[in-house]
């Protein structure tokens, strides 16, 4: 069973934070499915997958935005965003948006995004602080951050 806990930081920042695994019984699109309609995100809405690797999870949240929604697949990596954008072409996904961001500035349009998804990548962050206050621009009014991590991260 995932609990959600959510937490106001200071700098007005609201950091949604799961216990447990998100695909625990569940098939990994399913979860990313679950995760939305747990968190009230749906068609339309715009979600960044901030260190989106190859894009498996941009490419399921594509699906739950649907047509008039946005998917900011960010990634630092220019050969890994690449990735993205052929297999975004290949589904027709068009909703998927490719940004190329810095290990300090996710580049991501401010007060444009409804959920911001970490998933295995806040540890990696050079500069958490740094970070986490661009992604709290980044944010719309009411927006949310997620972060999904098995380490214990570097704040």
């Amino acid at each position: 069973m995932t609990n959600r806990i959510t937490l106001g930081l200071a700098s007005g920042l609201t950091l949604v934070c799961l216990a447990g695994s998100l695909a625990a019984d569940r098939s990994r699109a399913e979860a990313l499915k679950a995760l939305c309609t747990r968190l009230d995100i749906g068609a339309g809405a715009v979600i960044a997958d901030v260190g989106c690797g190859e894009g498996l999870d941009a490419a399921e949240f594509a699906r739950v935005v649907g047509e008039r929604g946005t998917v900011l697949a960010q990634e630092i990596e220019a050969a890994k965003l690449a990735t993205v954008v052929r297999v975004a072409a290949k589904y027709g996904l068009h909703q998927v948006v490719p940004v190329l961001g810095q290990s300090d500035d996710p580049r991501l349009p401010d007060g444009f995004a409804d959920l911001i998804y970490l998933n295995r990548v806040f540890h990696h962050l050079s500069q958490p602080r740094a970070m986490l206050d661009r992604l709290r621009h980044d944010l719309t009014p009411g927006g949310l951050l997620v972060v999904i991590s098995q380490h214990r991260g570097p704040l």
